[in-house]
């Protein structure tokens, strides 16, 4: 847990090295096995109830999930057999690392991209995208850009939830966002809604907006 509470403290400083070399190299070492894993060295911090998909309850069965930014799969272990799970980040590393812990679930499968676009993935294809603890790694470029690429690989009455980094914690508008800028990112979907606005000194919105 000690290996947790530092990275936490880390993320209140402004990160400027999100290159792919980064996180490859991240992806070696232990911490990013807790961070993108965390099922048995950090239960307590990464069990299932804690994860943004489960905050209330959707109807997953039958339904295809979207893990955008998944490093090595934390949350699909967590799913019903009977989702089909797609993960997507775009640290060879990491994928690697996911293919091979599921490797025996016909039903996940994870996908490389480029950092920037899910252009492999069809339009109108995911009943639910989920995002945890990525965009405060992001500028707001590509925060945005995500987002309108969540949209476009939604079925209609999709549901995207993700995590906003708030400026009131980073203190760094280059990835952090108010409120109404926050909204503002999700205004191509029907209806927006912030699930929980953490204590002021918590570092995120969570948002559920609906295509």
């Amino acid at each position: 847990m000690r290996v947790i509470r530092k990275l936490l403290r880390s993320r209140r400083q402004a990160t400027n090295d999100r290159s792919r070399e980064y996180w490859e190299e991240g992806a070696k070492k232990n911490v990013y096995n807790v961070i993108c894993d965390g099922i048995t060295t950090a239960k307590k911090f990464y069990e299932k109830d804690s994860s943004i998909l489960f905050f209330e309850p959707i109807n997953l069965k039958d339904k295809v999930v979207l893990d955008l930014c998944c490093g090595i799969g934390r949350i699909a272990c967590h799913l019903p057999s009977s989702v089909n799970y797609i993960g997507v980040d775009f640290s060879t590393t990491m994928i690697r690392k996911a293919k091979e812990r599921y490797k025996d679930c016909p039903n996940i499968r994870f996908v490389l991209n480029g950092g920037h676009t899910l252009e492999m993935l069809k339009d109108d294809t995911f009943d639910v995208c989920v995002c945890e603890y990525a965009f405060q790694h992001m500028n707001k470029n590509t925060t945005k850009q995500y987002i309108q690429e969540v949209y476009r690989v939604l079925k209609l009455n999709g549901v995207f939830r993700a995590q906003v980094p708030r400026m009131c914690f980073y203190k760094d508008d280059a990835y952090a966002f108010q409120e109404k800028e926050t909204l503002k990112l999700f205004q191509s979907f029907r209806a927006t809604r912030i699930l929980w606005r953490y204590p002021h000194t918590h570092a995120y919105f969570l948002v559920e907006a609906k295509k």
